[in-house]
């Protein structure tokens, strides 16, 4: 809360407080109906001589007064000026598109260790992603009419199916022996090779390939286990990157369809936008619609917010993310199947149709003038996105020292 002197000879001073106000409480004496100006200067010339010499008593609390008040001023300005020095960049996508992951890379790149509180998250989440995609398998199984090679295998799938996987906080058996025996089945191995027509996380086989290292009593995730782990972001994520005369506020909100109602509260003194693209999942449905396609929804945000008045001015970088499965997947799942208006596009070319989806989101653009930045990326990979970020900071930064006139 900020105060400021109601006297005119103060008002002028109001004009250093305007910057980033968010509510704006205005009071008024309803008791002074009646009175005006010149009736408060004629009852303060009314005040007797010993109330005056009374006042005339304060004035060691007023100097104290205008010490506090200047140094409530000096902090307002410090702050402002911090302001002034702030590069925020918002962190749009669709749901598993990679922004939490980057948000970890930035951690893990900067030094930034995460406590101990976060690596139990960590763990927690990386047993509930072992379970999800279990549990995906098994109703994929029954929808896709695949049996079982082993029968045992039957009652592993229900006695796995039938724990709600958001509960679990431990990887023990009968559930831990059971997911084994179901991940070395080949009719769940067959149901994971067709995993374009269900809905599967993209880690799956990443963490019950790695299982045997997991179950360990003294397990602690890894990097990898860090930055593969799915744990849908709800709300909002901000993390402050110091950068010599200024910081990078990186602000993460949740890509679902549920938590972008609360996008709006970010859109303001945005000075980049990083939107993020599952280039992988050209194939692969949304977790939340299994009859919608991901890139689909991709398209269509990136459509929605990139032409938004809100961010006429902002610089936009589009991350084409995850570009090690999509070089892995394009050579199964082909690109035509799925877009026939790749045409005679080569099959199984990698690059050919990365450039395609790229000038598919690029046709999105209406400015054709705005300044738009695409890089391949593959969040879980470091040292990709260290690179990726530098390449990012050398060229967003001449417009952010042109805009705050540092030369």
């Amino acid at each position: 809360m900020v105060d400021e002197g109601g006297q005119r000879s103060e008002r002028k001073k109001w004009i250093h407080c305007f910057k980033n106000v968010n509510l704006i409480i205005f009071l008024v004496a309803i008791s002074e109906y009646d009175q005006n100006l010149s009736k408060v200067k004629a009852k303060l010339s009314a005040i007797p001589v010993d109330k005056l010499i009374m006042s005339c008593c304060l004035s060691e609390d007023q100097k104290e007064s205008r010490r506090i008040n200047k140094e409530i001023e000096k902090i307002i300005k410090e702050d402002r000026k911090k302001m002034d020095y702030v590069m925020k960049l918002l962190l749009l996508g669709t749901g598993e598109s990679g922004k939490t992951t980057f948000l970890k890379q930035m951690r893990i790149i900067h030094g930034d260790r995460f406590s101990d509180k976060e690596m139990r998250f960590f763990t927690k989440m990386v047993y509930r992603n072992i379970f999800m995609a279990m549990q995906s398998m098994i109703k994929a199984m029954k929808e896709l009419e695949i049996p079982y090679i082993d029968d045992e295998n039957i009652d592993h799938a229900e006695l796995v199916s039938t724990v709600p996987f958001e509960t679990m906080e431990i990887l023990k058996d009968p559930y831990l022996s059971a997911i084994k025996c179901l991940w070395n089945d080949i009719g769940i191995q067959e149901c994971y090779s067709r995993r374009d027509e269900y809905y599967i996380i993209d880690s799956a086989e990443y963490f019950l390939n790695e299982i045997e290292r997991i179950e360990k009593t003294d397990y602690i995730p890894s990097e990898q286990d860090i930055l593969r782990v799915r744990s849908p972001t709800t709300g909002i994520i901000q993390y402050d990157i110091e950068m010599q005369q200024f910081v990078i506020r990186m602000v993460d909100v949740g890509g679902q369809p549920s938590e972008r109602r609360k996008w709006i509260h970010c859109f303001e003194n945005v000075n980049l936008i990083i939107f993020f693209v599952a280039i992988s999942g050209y194939y692969q449905p949304l977790f939340e619609s299994e009859n919608v396609n991901r890139m689909e929804e991709s398209k269509a945000l990136f459509k929605t917010m990139f032409n938004s008045h809100w961010f006429e001015k902002t610089a936009y970088v589009l991350f084409l993310n995850k570009i090690d499965q999509f070089e892995k997947t394009i050579k199964k799942y082909h690109l035509v199947d799925y877009y026939p208006f790749y045409g005679d596009g080569p099959k199984g070319d990698s690059e050919a149709a990365r450039d395609f989806i790229r000038n598919m989101f690029l046709s999105l653009i209406e400015d054709k003038e705005r300044a738009f930045y695409c890089h391949y990326t593959n969040a879980t990979d470091t040292h990709n996105i260290t690179l990726v970020f530098a390449a990012v900071k050398d060229t967003i930064m001449s417009n952010l020292l042109e805009s705050l006139n540092i030369y």
